[in-house]
């Protein structure tokens, strides 16, 4: 629902902006009905404009505000803005029209459109008014395997940066083992009060992406492939959403090659302008402490990748990741 985040907690500052958002829609609507009271004193010249212009500026801010506070995109968030302030401010005319003591004017719309137009041009390069970046702590988008590697990064990374948690993990197979991850990933969230988004689990698709690929050995350029896939569509909704850094937890197993990460998260970054975190989570004693930390709060941990290829050869040669 648009009034939660991704793991479930209430945005209440998104509620705070929709109960205003309701509130100045009714607001608008009175003020644009009401029987004008007779007065012997010529109003202002353009004052139903002004009136007009601000109201539906104010309007397209709110809703902006609103979606944009509910992880869409500034400028996704803008075209929702306008669209919605035209359709109420036409609402309003044509409302206006059925009343006797009132007249449709199209000058009146072209006045509230004007309004949100420069309220919401002035969101599109004055942004980082409202994005609440903390200037001490950037906001980092972590792509996160499972809980075992996420609970060690997260605990390290959060005292630097904002972080977001985000579960994109298509190789995992089967259902199952991919809900029970998630499960454990939700726990993680809950313990270090993060956000936690979650990305689409389309195995068929992750699967035609590695075709012809699949008797290649671990490793191999399947992995590569594979942590190729999450990587981008991790820096996709980084560079939507406005983060200012992105990176990983697969290195934290010693089984992932790290140059190829590095240089996949490099070539991210060059390409959708979205800073990667380049760091080796396995270093200075990284896996372990994520094993003890895992311990600690009674974690699963798998041992197996995560497709149906490393399941294969996961279970009987690997110890847990």
């Amino acid at each position: 629902m648009f009034l939660f985040k991704k793991n479930n907690e209430i945005n209440k500052m998104a509620v705070f902006v929709f109960v205003f958002l309701i509130f100045w829609k009714f607001f608008i609507l009175w003020l644009l009905t009401i029987q004008e009271l007779p007065s012997n004193v010529p109003a202002p010249i353009f004052l139903d404009k002004i009136i007009h212009f601000s109201l539906f500026g104010v309007l397209s801010f709110l809703i902006f505000v609103f979606f944009y506070l509910t992880n869409n995109g500034k400028f996704e968030s803008i075209m929702i803005a306008f669209f919605w302030s035209s359709f109420y401010a036409i609402f309003c005319e044509y409302i206006q029209s059925f009343l006797p003591y009132r007249n449709a004017s199209f000058f009146d719309f072209l006045a509230g459109m004007l309004g949100a137009m420069i309220i919401l041009a002035a969101a599109f390069v004055k942004g980082g008014i409202w994005e609440h970046k903390d200037k001490r702590n950037p906001r980092l988008l972590l792509h996160i395997c499972c809980a075992g590697c996420g609970v060690y990064v997260s605990s390290l990374l959060q005292k630097n940066y904002k972080i977001v948690l985000y579960y994109y993990n298509p190789n995992m197979h089967p259902k199952a083992e991919y809900k029970k991850r998630l499960k454990e990933v939700v726990r993680v969230a809950k313990k270090y009060k993060l956000e936690l988004i979650l990305g689409p689990h389309s195995h068929d698709k992750w699967l035609e992406k590695i075709r012809g690929m699949e008797n290649e050995p671990e490793r191999g350029i399947r992995c590569e492939a594979c942590f190729r896939d999450r990587l981008e569509k991790t820096v996709q909704v980084a560079k939507k959403r406005n983060f200012d850094f992105f990176t990983t937890t697969l290195t934290v197993s010693p089984h992932k090659n790290f140059d190829i990460i590095k240089n996949i998260g490099f070539d991210m970054e060059k390409k959708y302008g979205v800073r990667f975190l380049c760091q080796d989570f396995k270093k200075d004693g990284g896996f372990q402490k994520s094993i003890k930390l895992s311990k600690e709060l009674d974690l699963y941990r798998q041992n197996y990748c995560g497709c149906e290829f490393s399941r294969q050869v996961g279970k009987p040669k690997m110890k847990s990741l």
